[in-house]
């Protein structure tokens, strides 16, 4: 299993370039990706934002030839990869558990959820200050891992065309969330702009809730870890989470409400949806 230097800062662990070629375990072998354009670089110190978005395409050998047997040959592909606490529930497996939910009635719930093709972890190697810094904190200090995967490549919102579209995406969204409220008892708890995605597929766009790496079960809505009090994007933000006096947990409705600053700001800031309007 790869593993990754404890004592690289974190900005060195984001280093890569156009061409590069990273591998991962998938299905019990060895698959390799070739990376290309950098689509999101996280600021450094951005708590609980951390995530790289990088567009590749598999460089196995199985994609290449006329007999080409790859799974992922023609799929437009990133790669996510970023620091996550050790004991954070995987986007993969919330959405595997949502897809075991998505049958007959339900199933069209998955044109509006992210595919991942597959999600993989690389430990870092213990150095003594990490294991005594975690002995000193208890349980105010979470080990962190290198999470990674293999996600469908998705439209932004700036790809919309007409106010119908818009609205129609939006719609989706709110019809989503509140599926995985209801079903798989699932809050998002960091809807912004950049999470609202569109999928286009056989000549309709999909609206597509995007980015789970700060959601969480309902039935650990109380947990006091310091992550799982992470929430939300400023300015997205409901307006009771940004008060210094808040405590927790999360609701149901400040994920709507971040849902409201999100058209709120796209009505007033843009005269488009991929045209800014000029500062005063």
């Amino acid at each position: 299993m790869l593993e990754l230097d404890a004592r690289l800062c974190s900005n060195e662990v984001f280093v890569c370039s156009e061409g590069s070629l990273f591998t991962f375990r998938y299905k019990e072998q060895d698959r390799t990706v070739r990376l290309g354009r950098v689509l999101f670089r996280p600021q450094h110190g951005t708590a609980g934002k951390n995530m790289m978005i990088i567009r590749v395409k598999c460089a196995c050998l199985d994609c290449h030839g006329e007999h080409s047997n790859c799974d992922w040959q023609g799929k437009r592909l990133v790669l996510k990869i970023g620091l996550s606490g050790e004991n954070r529930v995987s986007e993969y497996k919330f959405l595997d558990r949502c897809r075991k939910i998505a049958i007959g009635e339900h199933e069209w719930v998955l044109n509006h959820l992210p595919e991942i093709h597959c999600s993989f972890d690389i430990p870092f190697r213990e150095y003594r200050s990490r294991i005594d810094t975690k002995k000193r904190f208890q349980r105010g200090f979470e080990m962190r891992v290198m999470r990674g995967s293999i996600q469908e490549e998705l439209e932004p919102l700036s790809s919309l065309t007409t106010a119908r579209e818009c609205a129609q995406v939006f719609y989706d969204i709110v019809q989503c969330h509140h599926w995985l409220w209801k079903y798989p008892r699932i809050l998002h708890r960091n809807i912004s702009q950049a999470n609202i995605m569109v999928r286009e597929q056989d000549g309709k766009k999909y609206g597509v809730l995007n980015d789970w790496d700060l959601a969480i079960w309902l039935s650990n809505t109380g947990s006091g870890r310091p992550s799982k009090l992470l929430t939300g994007t400023a300015p997205y933000m409901a307006h009771e989470q940004q008060s210094g006096f808040w405590k927790g947990p999360h609701r149901y409705r400040h994920d709507l409400e971040s849902v409201f600053y999100v058209i709120l700001l796209l009505t007033c800031l843009y005269s488009s949806l991929n045209q800014r309007n000029p500062t005063p």
